[in-house]
């Protein structure tokens, strides 16, 4: 597939190809490009760093094979959008529309996760929080959730938002929360 696109811009060909490069894509633009990508590449990928080290040690050009393989990571490299630094949040509970997270710091790494609150079922168990993948991201200081929110969705659904316990004492239930978990929202 050779377009305009490859002979004037290789960077725009492969920022809008929606598939992987293949042998018959290749062109000489396309090859020139990949071998100063290639030069250029400041990355720890294994694949890109041992094509480099191939042609410093023993010379020569880049195969079909190499170049089509340096052209989808220069793709890859090229959609992939960069990410907005991660602010810090407080450990606690955050609301994100009618989802409600847990984030803690893990203890090991000290990289900050988040959990997604689950309703366990209708019978007495109730709550759970269990890891949301990629939440985290999602998470703003501004979704810190309040005690009125707290004590509004204890109240909705029976269970303490802050750990997961079906609330039974008759003060609990009327309040939404539990009097020790209350103290955790400001």
């Amino acid at each position: 597939m050779t377009t305009t696109a490859t002979a004037t811009n290789p960077q725009a060909f492969l920022q809008g190809l929606d598939r992987k490069v293949e042998v018959t894509d290749l062109t000489d633009d396309l090859r020139d490009f990949a071998q100063v990508w290639l030069s250029a590449y400041t990355g720890n990928f294994d694949f890109v760093l041992s094509v480099r080290s191939k042609l410093l040690q023993y010379g020569g050009g880049l195969s079909d094979g190499q170049a089509k393989g340096i052209l989808n990571c220069a793709r890859a490299d090229l959609q992939r959008a960069p990410r907005a630094p991660q602010v810090a949040l407080e450990d606690g509970i955050y609301l994100d529309g009618e989802k409600v997270y847990k984030v803690q710091t893990s203890r090991e790494s000290g990289n900050q996760y988040a959990k997604l609150l689950t309703l366990a079922g209708t019978d007495e168990t109730g709550a759970r929080f269990e890891y949301a993948r990629g939440a985290i991201r999602n998470l703003t200081p501004e979704h810190r959730m309040t005690l009125k929110q707290a004590r509004e969705l204890g109240a909705r659904y029976g269970v303490c938002v802050n750990c997961g316990a079906t609330l039974t004492d008759p003060e609990s239930i009327a309040a939404g929360i539990g009097p020790v978990c209350a103290t955790h929202f400001a």
